[in-house]
């Protein structure tokens, strides 16, 4: 990112292990983020089929917990999904992550309502 002069940080969750949950990261970082790029990297490096997999629903508490740390941040948007799709012209990945997140959206509104 340093040739457009953004920033920007990734967090992996052994970063956060031992020093850090996810809320304090928003908390310290929550100001100064402008965009929020989600992906479900289950392996780095670019290792086949494990960068950018579709959100399931065993991953709905994850999300709800990144619905809330933007919440208690004011962060304004735009989030951006990041899915590699096997056959980008039947997009099940993107399909399946969207329905995620929906059901995601509505039980963090639910909660914050109660």
């Amino acid at each position: 990112m340093k040739a457009t002069g953004e920033r920007f940080a990734l967090v992996l969750p052994e970063d956060l292990e031992g020093a850090l949950t996810l809320e304090d990261w928003f908390a310290v970082m929550g100001p100064w983020l402008s965009v929020v790029h989600v992906s479900k990297a289950v392996g780095l490096a670019g290792d086949p089929g494990q960068h950018g997999t579709p959100l399931r629903d065993t991953d709905i508490d994850l999300a709800l917990q990144v619905c809330d740390c933007l919440t208690r941040v004011g962060f304004a948007g735009p989030v951006v999904l990041e899915i590699q799709e096997p056959n980008a012209g039947k997009a099940e990945g993107t399909t399946l992550t969207a329905e995620v997140l929906k059901r995601a959206i509505r039980l963090y509104a639910e909660r914050v309502a109660a």
